[in-house]
């Protein structure tokens, strides 16, 4: 009887061990499953990006990661498309070969590797960022530019350093490479590289092409329009020249039923992307468009657009349909070669010449706002950098031996009148020494601009937090330790800037006009802590400017705030306006419209690498290569809203 007591107990302790050795075990080996294949992703992710951006063809083992091709593949695809998008098109056919295994009746990625890698891969790679780098700091340097002169302008450059060349032993004319690094391609490069700068400054771009040819279908204001920058740069219906701008800008209809050179068996489109299957374009804006019949270079300068008719030389808008040319000059065998700090310089019959585009200052007044003039004696106020002036006249800028005790002073290190630091106050009669957008200001002190929280009665220090110059009146020089005063906003040229007690912060008006006004975002209130919200839209006076920037150095060394909110208005991003921020945790950017062209290439530098981005899903690509370009350590950094 015992024996059997003894013997169920046995039986029931050894069942209750199966079960738990069943069940318990198994829910174990499923957790611990699923964060292995995460951890195994993030690895496969690490080893891809590492591979692609060095150009590295070993061959790796991941066997131990036990990721089916499945999941191989989705990671993959994924790094090609985000983090190693511009490093993959400097590969001709840098696709991946791999073996697999099997185990427990499941195939498993065992090696894989790149295929076809160039030793030419990291001089390649070189070349490609070097030519963005120069685009993009042109673009920004002409501020003025619409979608359409972009287009343009990258339109022209890449016909200017490609040449039509189809080079069987060289694959990499099939890619942007072949453009920027050996100078010549066929259509598929002449294509792969516009699309290439046009997406690296903000537009949509894609690849189009039938049995025999390729080009390039874009979007500008909201419609698609063909491009074909091989023919423009080797065929003409005129006269045979090269460069020009006859297939830029036109419908299905014009491209297909083109007496000279149609396009034709593209009605099915060979898209790169998903988001284009099956658009088409049918937009006749430009249907008569006059720049379809400039044949040679075109350069651009300050909202105008500069190249040949006939014998002239002569200059245009482009966004319209009309020719409204004003001719710059007249000569005979001209042709353009450039323009430089607002110089053209052009060779007419072989002899090279220049021309100054910059309006000249005529003002022989002897008047106020003189500029530069070092050796002034007129006794007129309003001089700038006049070292020698002993005129005592009022105004002075920048002079450092004025003893004439006379107000609007401005950079006065031994000022004596009581009056200091005053700047661009030549009219104010106020008795309070000048102070410029002082609403609030009834202390009477000398000069202070926009110092809401300044006591001390100081000359006009704005936003001075790091300056150990002692010379008043700087305006937003943060790091300036030169001495020099650094002055910002010069007279008859300075913008003004107001403080906003909603937002807690100081802003820079861009723009006046009640329905148009813009502003920057200049600098949080000193005292202001923990989350700060850029607004869409900021109200002073009446008037509610929309918020379009975001200033220089505008969150540097800020030791209090945690997290920023960027309103949907945003367009520009400048220089180290998040370097540094100590204590910042996020950043969530509400805007769609940050390009290349309007973002500093610093303008994410110095941000601390445990700083999440928080993106709007539809951007979440173009930002990560976008913020990565413009300063910022690591994509990972990038999440979605």
């Amino acid at each position: 009887m015992k024996k059997r007591i003894i013997l169920k107990k046995i039986l029931l302790i050894l069942a209750m061990t199966f079960l738990l050795a069943g069940i318990t075990p198994a829910r174990d080996v499923c957790a611990t499953s699923t964060v292995d294949k995460e951890a195994a992703k993030a690895e496969l992710r690490e080893i891809v990006i590492d591979m692609y951006e060095n150009g590295d063809a070993s061959k790796r083992d991941i066997s131990h990661l036990k990721l089916t091709f499945s999941e191989y593949n989705s990671v993959v695809t994924d790094v090609l498309e985000n983090e190693c998008w511009l490093a993959y098109q400097c590969y001709y056919n840098g696709i991946q070969q791999s073996d697999q295994y099997e185990e427990d009746g499941v195939k498993y990625m065992k090696t894989f590797w790149i295929y076809n890698v160039s030793p030419d891969f990291k001089a390649h790679y070189a070349s490609v960022k070097n030519h963005i780098k120069y685009v993009q700091e042109q673009i920004a340097q002409n501020p003025k530019m619409t979608d359409m002169d972009k287009l343009v302008w990258i339109h022209d450059y890449i016909d200017r350093i490609t040449t039509y060349k189809l080079d069987e032993s060289n694959g990499f004319v099939h890619t942007a490479v072949g453009p920027f690094y050996y100078g010549y391609s066929v259509c598929d490069g002449y294509a792969k590289a516009m699309n290439l700068l046009l997406h690296e400054v903000g537009i949509e771009a894609d690849k189009v092409s039938n049995e025999g040819h390729a080009w390039s279908l874009v979007k500008i204001d909201g419609e698609y329009y063909h491009v074909d920058a091989t023919w423009d740069d080797t065929r003409t219906y005129k006269t045979g020249a090269y460069r020009t701008h006859y297939f830029m800008i036109r419908n299905d209809q014009e491209y297909r039923n083109d007496p000279y050179s149609p396009h034709t068996g593209f009605e099915q489109y060979n898209w790169e992307t998903k988001e284009w299957k099956n658009t088409f374009s049918t937009s006749t804006k430009y249907t008569d468009w006059y720049v379809h019949s400039i044949i040679g270079d075109m350069y651009y300068y300050d909202g105008y657009w500069y190249y040949v008719e006939g014998d002239n030389i002569v200059k245009n808008t482009i966004n319209g349909t009309a020719d409204s040319s004003i001719t710059v000059l007249s000569g005979s065998g001209i042709t353009l070669t450039g323009i430089t700090d607002g110089v053209l310089t052009y060779k007419e019959n072989s002899v090279e010449k220049t021309v100054s585009l910059v309006p000249e200052k005529d003002d022989d007044s002897g008047n106020g706002g003189n500029e530069n003039k070092d050796d002034d004696e007129s006794g007129n106020g309003g001089n700038e950098n006049k070292e020698d002036d002993e005129s005592g006249s009022g105004g002075n800028e920048n002079k450092d031996d004025d003893e004439s005790g006379s107000g609007g002073n401005e950079n006065k290190d031994d000022d004596d009148s009581g009056n200091g630091g005053n700047e661009n106050k030549e009219d104010d009669d106020s008795g309070s020494g000048g102070n410029v957008n002082k609403d609030d200001d009834e202390s009477g002190n000398g000069g202070n601009e926009n110092k809401d929280d300044d006591e001390s009665g100081n000359g006009g220090n704005e936003n001075k937090e790091d300056d150990d110059s002692g010379n008043g009146g700087n305006v937003n020089k943060q790091d300036d330790n030169s001495g020099s005063g650094g002055n910002d906003s010069t007279q008859n040229e300075g913008p003004k800037t107001f403080k906003d007690k909603k937002s807690k912060a100081y802003y820079k008006i861009l723009k006046q006009g009640k329905k148009t006004g813009t502003v920057a975002y200049q600098k949080p209130y000193s005292t202001a802590k923990g989350k700060i919200t850029i607004p869409a839209t900021v109200k002073k006076n009446g008037i509610t400017y929309k918020v379009t920037g975001i200033s220089a150095n505008a969150f540097k060394n800020n030791k209090k705030i945690t997290h920023i909110v960027i309103g949907k208005n945003v367009q520009t991003i400048d220089s180290k306006a998040f370097y540094n921020c100590k204590k910042l945790k996020t950043i969530t950017i509400n805007t769609t419209k940050l390009t290349s062209a309007k973002v500093n290439k610093n303008a994410f530098k110095g941000i601390k690498k445990t700083v999440k981005i928080k993106v709007i899903k539809s951007k979440y690509s173009k930002y990560r290569k976008l913020f990565i370009l413009k300063g910022l350590k690591s994509k990972g950094q990038v999440v979605k809203k």
